[in-house]
């Protein structure tokens, strides 16, 4: 009995004195008097909503909450004794996570309350000398949010970070990753792979906030701009055949989503377009295929973030369900980078979750959709949010 009021009583005592958590990185470091680096100013994010949403007043008031936002300051902060903890989450010495590494305190907290965060006290650690930054915010093994988060948060602390700073990123490194690191000077000299298990206590770790937000898939659209930019140069291969018309099929990974797929491959090809698979592609294979793109079709799913490649303006046709559409995902990257967004509603088949939806479209619109949206351009009055039947 003795033991139990223990393990319940003293325990929070000792959390009421230590707090686990710091919501903002910059107040902590000016109180602390760590060195703090602005290195992108505020910005407003001005989207364009698709014309036709106005007649589905869901998709409608979704385009609008989303079309004009404004996003803070961006900084840089040296964390004396920080701690890479895995997963994305980043410790201060004093033991607090900073809710910033994963993108707010729901994430830290679990979707159920539970105390989610506790995991992330890891048993083994690493103590490093010397500058390190760590790579991986939360999900960043996705290759969408690699480069809508990780990446434009990374090339503006860029110039500001001591050169021999070296990075801290999961193990193993995806080819994506290291590719992509690669056209920014970051080579695997420079990589430190880490296992998820591991806490890493650096003696300097340097940390950039947000540059936009990772919850509403905005980021600087000139920052995001460049970033395709460089790496489709520094990746140039002339002996990739570039495409004009893609189609991107999810026929090879398990989570299919539009399980017709294969009813509308004759229509789809009648149009022009190649079929696509991006899982059987290396990184700069894809880099190459989607640079001269200048239509790209598929449903939603981390292949179409390729559209960030193409260095002239894309007609991007997103394919999804009718019953979690509008997805903003896809509409933003694609008004961000200048691209034309359009999108067809399919017919739910069955929905487990949001990302684990099944859907089918109508051979005869999905024609009737590619058609009107190859043959009107982005100044006239072409419909673009497909809704109805």
């Amino acid at each position: 009995m003795i033991s139990f009021i223990k393990r319940n009583i003293i325990r929070p005592l000792v959390n009421s004195a230590s707090p686990n958590f710091c919501e903002h990185i910059l107040d902590k470091a000016l109180l602390e008097k760590w060195p703090v680096q602005k290195i992108h100013e505020p910005f407003i994010l001005d989207l364009p909503i698709p014309r036709g949403c106005e007649d589905d007043p869901a998709a409608f008031a979704t385009f609008t909450a989303h079309q004009r936002t404004g996003f803070q300051s961006q900084y840089l902060v040296c964390i004396p004794g920080g701690i890479a903890a895995g997963g994305g989450f980043v410790r201060l010495p004093t033991g607090e996570f900073l809710t910033e590494s994963t993108w707010r305190m729901a994430y830290m907290l679990g979707d159920i309350g539970a105390d989610f965060y506790r995991a992330r006290y890891r048993k083994h650690k690493i103590h490093l000398k010397g500058n390190y930054y760590y790579l991986d915010f939360l999900f960043s093994s996705n290759y969408g949010h690699w480069f809508s988060d990780e990446l434009p948060r990374l090339i503006t602390a860029l110039p500001f970070l001591p050169k021999n700073t070296k990075f801290i990123i999961s193990n193993p490194i995806q080819e994506f990753k290291a590719k992509s690191l690669e056209a920014y000077g970051i080579t695997s000299d420079r990589l430190l792979p880490v296992k998820g298990y591991y806490e890493v206590h650096c003696e300097r770790l340097w940390f950039a906030t947000p540059l936009g937000s990772c919850e509403w898939a905005s980021t600087s659209p000139e920052v995001f701009r460049e970033m395709g930019a460089s790496i489709a140069q520094y990746h140039k291969n002339t002996s990739v055949e570039p495409l004009e018309k893609i189609f991107i099929s999810r026929g090879m990974v398990a989570n299919k989503r539009l399980i017709n797929e294969g009813d509308l491959l004759d229509v789809i090809r009648e149009l022009g377009f190649t079929i696509v698979n991006p899982e059987k592609l290396s990184f700069v294979q894809q880099v190459n295929i989607f640079s001269s793109a200048k239509y790209v079709l598929g449903a939603y799913g981390a292949g179409i973030t390729n559209i960030i490649f193409s260095q002239r303006p894309v007609c991007l046709m997103e394919l999804q369900d009718s019953v979690y559409a509008p997805r903003r995902w896809y509409w933003k990257l694609a008004a961000m980078l200048g691209h034309t967004y359009s999108s067809l509603l399919g017919d739910l088949v069955k929905a487990n979750y949001e990302w684990e939806v099944h859907f089918t479209v109508d051979p005869n619109r999905l024609s009737k959709f590619i058609n009107e949206q190859m043959t009107f351009n982005s100044n006239t009055a072409c419909k673009r949010w497909w809704s109805g039947n």
